[in-house]
């Protein structure tokens, strides 16, 4: 299981404010670690955080991998860097923070990703996001804060602990599928055994249970899906439930001697933050936890069994990367709900660049998004479902990683034209928060 660590560094009680701290951590920051400043918006002309690597210089001076100038009186934060030659300051972005006042307190995040910083501010218990910064981290052990009220310098580290037998599949079965979910293409009980639905429940003899979603197994009690599909639910979560081990998706009491499902209860929804709606969202990821029954969630099998959550410091997959998609979703585009396939749909497709995904979907593709596209293409009912990357391809197997949650696209199998899908290893921090915060 992925677990958070979390490590003091530094906490000073401060009354009249402490302009000055550095601190330096045991090992340079990786992807997946978070630093966490505490301080209180003061009423000095600038507040600066630093962070950079103590060995690495430039003209003599330390090169500062990533700065933060934070301007109370003007009510704004600049982001930018100093390294390479000349040591050049650089700014990346300036951002109005009219959320926040004089004497406030806050809290400023930096989570390190594979390709650069995530800055988000914390006010009154709300997180804004403020800047995604795409740039080589580099190798960073020293914090540093500068002419401001900072009381604590905190980093949340990750320690991957794997979940016993995570991304494994029945051995029997090979990767030998077709190229659709869009157009049909049956999978094999236990190909997909981290394939979830999210379900309307049957509480009453006149309204039909159906399939709404789909969703990732991650945890015995827990599943990951879109936050576009839990607006209903999160306030009704006793008239849905998750099923899972599914292979015909039907109530009608047929194909019983082939099926292995478990249908869980809903004991709460999580939807990020920051999730907006849309018809191209950020944030569309959401955490369901699973209610336990005599003490423990699903029953691992075969035919259910979590997929791994990426570890940031082994998990790229980067363009071409193939992977596969699952859903008992649509196989066209005007394809009526009633008629979507019965039996669970499986396909092969491979990562799309940004620069790809960009030529088809412009300012629409948005940070925490990645494209994936080929023969096959998820469609209306698979939303919330997985995209998932074997970690080696030559390996059969080698367990498979949830890189994706099936989000948004145009239309459905249209040539040329990947699918959006929500970048999981975007989001570990915030999922691991959720679990580790939650779990009994």
């Amino acid at each position: 299981m992925m677990i958070l660590t979390t490590t003091i560094l530094a906490f000073i009680a401060l009354v009249s404010g402490n302009r000055n701290m550095e601190r330096i951590v045991d090992s340079p920051l990786v992807a997946g670690d978070e630093v966490i400043i505490k301080a209180r918006w003061h009423t000095r002309s600038r507040e600066t955080v630093r962070l950079y690597d103590g060995q690495a210089s430039c003209n003599g001076q330390p090169a500062q991998n990533l700065i933060m100038k934070m301007m109370p009186r003007k009510g704004m934060i600049d982001i930018g860097r100093k390294v390479g030659n000349g040591c050049r300051y650089v700014m990346m972005t300036r951002r109005r923070l009219p959320f926040i006042n004089v004497g406030s307190p806050y809290e400023l995040s930096i989570e390190v990703a594979t390709t650069g910083f995530v800055v988000k501010i914390k006010v009154n218990d709300r997180v804004h996001n403020i800047f995604t910064a795409p740039v080589d981290v580099g190798a960073i052990n020293n914090i540093r804060t500068m002419s401001g009220d900072f009381s604590a310098i905190t980093t949340k580290r990750f320690v991957p602990l794997a979940v016993r037998s995570c991304g494994k599949r029945y051995s029997e079965i090979t990767q030998a599928i077709t190229t659709r979910i869009t157009g049909g293409s049956k999978s094999k009980p236990g190909q997909y055994p981290w394939q979830a639905a999210i379900r309307k429940a049957r509480i009453n003899d006149w309204l039909d249970a159906h399939h709404v979603c789909g969703a990732t197994l991650i945890r015995e009690c827990w599943v990951l899906t879109a936050a576009h599909c839990i607006q209903r639910v999160r306030n009704y979560e006793t008239h849905y439930l998750v099923r899972v081990g599914d292979y015909y998706n039907l109530d009608d009491g047929t194909h019983l001697e082939n099926e292995h499902q478990q249908d869980m209860a809903i004991e709460k929804v999580f939807q990020h933050e920051e999730y907006r709606g849309g018809t191209s969202p950020p944030y569309d990821i959401a955490l369901i936890k699973l209610k336990k029954v005599n003490g423990s969630c699903v029953e691992t099998s075969e035919y259910a069994n979590p997929a791994c959550l990426p570890d940031p410091s082994v998990d790229h997959f980067d363009e071409n990367a193939p992977c596969v998609i699952s859903g008992w979703g649509a196989q066209s585009y005007d394809q009526a709900p009633s008629r979507y396939p019965h039996e669970l749909q499986g396909g092969k497709v491979n990562i799309r660049s940004e620069q790809k995904c960009r030529t088809t979907h412009g300012t629409r593709l948005k940070n925490g998004m990645l494209c994936a596209g080929g023969d096959a293409d998820t469609c209306q009912g698979d939303s919330g479902g997985p995209l998932a990357c074997q970690r080696d391809t030559e390996n059969k197997l080698s367990p498979f990683v949830v890189w994706g949650i099936t989000s948004w696209g145009d239309q459905c199998g249209l040539k040329d034209t990947p699918g959006v899908y929500t970048k999981v290893s975007d989001y570990i921090s915030w999922i691991t928060d959720i679990i580790s915060l939650n779990s009994d």
